[in-house]
């Protein structure tokens, strides 16, 4: 069976990187951080994120066999990859 599938991902090059603001650890890898929990009650809990780099997303997809990369774009936000199953033989 054969399928597509679309990928968005944060952007680390983000014009609009309102969520940089909330880091609570900027002296971690630039691309990586945790954000706290603004829901009451979780205030104890940091989330992990990734910020991709352009090409990134499309370099851990070419890791695998049996998909073929569509295409790849930014939406000025996040990276975005389409991607398609295919069969090896």
């Amino acid at each position: 069976m054969n399928g597509i599938l679309i990928i968005y991902v944060w952007a680390y090059e983000n014009k609009d990187n309102d969520y940089e603001e909330k880091l609570l650890d900027k002296s971690l890898v630039s691309n990586k951080s945790f954000i706290p929990h603004e829901e009451q009650n979780l205030n104890n809990i940091k989330t992990y994120f990734h910020l991709f780099k352009k090409d990134e997303l499309e370099f851990l997809l070419k890791t695998f066999k049996n998909i073929e990369i569509v295409s790849s774009y930014s939406d000025g936000s996040n990276w975005c990859t389409v991607v398609k199953k295919i069969n090896i033989d």
